[in-house]
């Protein structure tokens, strides 16, 4: 699909533009009339002919002022399998930003007006966002998400800033459930408490006031009714909001049904798990769009201590950009060595030499 804005000191002369360029088979995408004075811009797309020029290689233009960043955009966000229309929404959105630029800023100009960002983080590992005392969390997400050393990675970051935190586990439906979280935040020096049915949540909920409760919750099918209503009741009786953890990697369709059932109870942000082992987000994308979840915090490695180094991090259009169109240094010299003793860390992940993704959201 080849996308361009077409200005015109009338709508009639814009469309004529976009007949005489593209022919009369042409999409018109979006139309602007609200400028007082300005000319109208029309953007339209056409299919792309075997003619036409190829776009550049991505790695070479990537954070390089250009005349125009769309077709590497385009490209960008095909490889990043982002469906085609929210492909055309984001490459519009982008046709309004100032050139030359890097394409990575062109996308995240178009990410901030189509996503919203409300991070749990602080930026630069500065512990955790302002956020009135009390608040409460509810992780929620399909089984082996992430949720239990994402407690402790939220844990962690309250450490930094001096945050009383206090967590609790409902996770006790499978074998070693709720001692996971005992374990983590033994090691952190925090605690937790443990609670089997909403009655008990309730009641240790409301024991103690702290700056911040995290709960942990046990991993639920989506698609499965009883259990979503089981989990609902939890969420009912915390009276906490419900933060959607979800890996990155799932495919498109099943990511949209699968946010699109925890949308249904209350969730309206969400945190992405396994960032570094995927390279594709075009699926969370998708999915996060349809259903309207803000983008939330990234996981981008299995470590929890320390916070610098990887664990989790704030989410922003410049950061998310940066995912999808990751700058080519990061995967060589240019990615720091991470500490080889870096502990706690979640069962069954090896240490890894580098973090590209840690990198790109830090740099």
């Amino acid at each position: 699909m080849q996308l361009k804005t077409f200005e015109a000191p009338t709508l009639d002369e814009a469309l004529q533009r976009v007949r005489d360029t593209f022919g009369r088979d042409a999409l018109i995408v979006s139309t602007d009339e609200t400028r007082k004075g300005g000319p109208v811009r029309v953007t339209a797309a056409r299919e792309r002919h075997d003619d036409d020029t190829p776009p550049p290689p991505l790695a070479v233009a990537n954070g390089k002022p250009v005349d125009d960043p769309v077709p590497m955009l385009r490209h960008g966000l095909a490889d990043s399998g982002v469906g085609s229309d929210l492909a055309t929404a984001l490459l519009a959105a982008a046709h309004y930003v100032q050139t030359p630029v890097a394409p990575a800023v062109a996308l995240a100009a178009a990410f901030e007006g189509t996503f919203r960002f409300r991070p749990l983080t602080a930026a630069n590992g500065a512990g955790l966002a302002a956020a009135p005392r009390g608040r409460r969390l509810i992780l929620v997400g399909p089984p082996g998400s992430g949720k239990t050393v994402t407690v402790a990675k939220l844990a962690a970051r309250a450490q930094l800033s001096k945050t009383d935190i206090r967590t609790i586990s409902i996770d006790t439906r499978k074998t070693g459930g709720a001692a996971h979280l005992e374990a983590l935040a033994a090691h952190l020096k925090i605690g937790a408490e443990v609670a089997q049915t909403p009655a008990e949540l309730a009641a240790c909920a409301d024991a103690r006031r702290s700056d911040l409760l995290v709960i942990d919750t046990f991993g639920v099918n989506p698609f499965d009714s009883g259990e979503m209503a089981d989990l609902a009741s939890f969420i009912d009786a915390a009276a906490a909001e419900p933060v959607l953890v979800l890996p990155a990697g799932i495919e498109t369709l099943d990511a949209c049904d699968m946010t699109a059932a925890f949308a249904a109870i209350g969730c309206r942000r969400a945190i992405v798990t396994r960032i570094d082992l995927t390279r594709r987000l075009g699926s969370l994308l998708g999915a996060f769009h349809a259903n309207r979840i803000d983008f939330c915090d990234v996981s981008v490695s299995p470590d929890i201590l320390p916070p610098d180094h990887g664990g989790l991090r704030p989410l922003n259009p410049v950061a998310l950009a940066r995912l999808v169109l990751p700058d080519p240094r990061a995967d060589g010299e240019m990615s720091p060595a991470r500490p080889a003793a870096a502990a706690p860390q979640a069962e069954g992940k090896p240490k890894s030499a580098s973090a590209p993704k840690a990198w790109i959201l830090a740099s």
